[in-house]
């Protein structure tokens, strides 16, 4: 990264300038504030820039000189990634003599990744009332701005308030990414002591799901046994992936009685923007895939999905 020259009125900030740490930590698990020497994924901040105003700080980005070159390993690190959830009960042997006549039914249900910016900016003020720092933010998770802010900057969490802005989100944009933005604002207010916001685009971002479920029914399409497993892709890093494990679990479950019942779900990362809630944490996802699942059953046996159901009474 090459900076122009500038004057006292400018302040560039990288993850070596922070204060305190430039890792937070959402429920325990890391989560990098910008990135310092190679990115995890897309869009990832690896400088915040500060100015008098907007109009000039866009001036002195385009002068900025930024050369990057694709790295041969992943930055991610799976080592704190939960080890797959497994559920299931019973156990089918199909008969071999040939009087039992078997069919299987398989399918596929997959969500791409997706991580798309909305049309919504939104933004993030620091100000500093003696001892006292204050962040304005819309944030839908107060706490973890308030940790992310002492953690990148070594300010004692009892004096930093913060005071919520009015927001809508429909798929939880702003559940992590305002404490980003919260931790650099408040560190440009320390280093300045003026106030200070910085604004950024809300992103819409849902994890990958991919089910692949298998049933073995009887000639006339009822169910005896059912593997079915659950791959979620979380993106850089993972938040609350055993949380999405469980609540995924539940959503795999079917309605129909079962001999042999076995399911998994795992998590996985990817070089991807960080998935969010996305409004669901895993079961809705899941339920979804059931339901699909349901419908293919109810074609093998030559039946609408609402006249299968009743036949599993």
């Amino acid at each position: 990264i090459k900076k122009p020259e500038t004057d006292s009125r400018y302040l560039f900030l990288t993850a070596s300038d922070l204060p305190g740490s430039n890792t937070i930590h959402i429920l325990g698990r890391p989560f990098p504030l910008m990135a310092a020497e190679r990115t995890a994924f897309p869009r990832e901040i690896i400088m915040a820039l500060f100015a008098p105003d907007y109009e000039s700080a866009e001036i002195m980005r385009r002068e900025l000189k930024i050369e990057t070159e694709k790295a041969e390993n992943p930055a991610v690190e799976t080592a704190e990634l939960p080890s797959a959830l497994e559920y299931g009960w019973g156990e089918f042997t199909p008969q071999e003599d040939g009087e039992k006549k078997y069919r299987t039914a398989e399918t596929e249900f997959r969500l791409r990744h997706i991580a798309e910016p909305s049309l919504r900016n939104y933004t993030v003020t620091a100000w500093m009332d003696n001892a006292n720092l204050h962040i304005e933010a819309p944030c839908e998770w107060m706490e973890l701005v308030r940790s992310a802010v002492s953690e990148a900057t070594g300010y004692p969490r009892k004096n930093i308030h913060v005071h919520p802005a009015r927001y809508a989100s429909k798929h939880d944009e702003y559940l992590t990414a305002p404490a980003v933005l919260a931790a650099l604002a408040a560190t440009a207010a320390i280093k300045t002591g003026l106030p200070t916001e910085i604004r950024d685009t809300a992103v819409f971002s849902r994890p990958g799901i991919e089910v692949k479920r298998s049933t073995l029914t009887d000639e006339e399409g009822k169910p005896l046994s059912e593997t079915v497993s659950m791959s979620i892709d979380m993106g850089a890093y993972p938040i609350m992936p055993e949380e999405y494990q469980r609540q995924a679990m539940a959503g795999l479950i079917p309605p129909y009685p079962l001999k042999e019942f076995k399911a998994t779900v795992s998590v996985k990362t990817s070089e991807r923007y960080p998935a969010s809630f996305a409004g669901s944490l895993g079961y809705s996802e899941a339920l979804a895939s059931t339901e699909f699942h349901i419908s293919r059953l109810a074609e093998e046996a030559s039946m609408t999905p609402y006249q299968y159901r009743l036949s599993m009474e």
